[in-house]
């Protein structure tokens, strides 16, 4: 039986790793990671995490979400953006996603109207949610057992 190592929130798209973004990439493969799943905030980050990932594409996959810290940046119409986003065969996920109260960079009643609809955009798409939580606990648990 052999391990597989992956790297379930890699920020790749970031502009810090625009200058050597290839070699990052191959010092991970060195390092032996055999997947990495970049970690998509926006609309626009998951465009770019999908194009990304044919630098490597048998190494890199890639959720579409909209960070609960973005929520108050989305169009009206996000989430049909989104979907046609997450239909790309190296989609594997819905998010990065959920509520932060924390530090409430965007107001917690947008946070919860985005969230719910990647939710029911993770049910459309039977792609499963990746999750982010933070000083949100009760109203992100109601949320997700609201759409069970």
């Amino acid at each position: 039986m052999t391990i597989e190592f992956i790297d379930i929130g890699a920020n790749l798209t970031h502009e810090s790793f625009d200058q050597d973004r290839e070699q990052v990439l191959e010092n991970a493969i060195a390092a032996g990671l055999d997947k990495i799943i970049i970690t998509a905030t926006s609309v626009d980050e998951t465009s770019k995490a999908i194009k990304c990932t044919d630098l490597n594409p048998s190494l890199l996959w890639t959720t579409a979400g909209v960070h609960p810290h973005n929520a108050k940046d989305t169009s009206n119409d996000f989430i049909e953006e989104l979907e046609k986003l997450a239909m790309h065969n190296k989609v594997i996920a819905i998010g990065e996603c959920g509520l932060d109260y924390h530090r409430n960079f965007s107001p917690p009643e947008i946070q919860r109207i985005i969230f719910e609809k990647q939710i029911k955009l993770s049910l459309r798409t039977d792609l499963p949610l990746f999750l982010h939580q933070r000083d949100a606990h009760e109203d992100f648990i109601t949320m997700l057992k609201e759409q069970r």
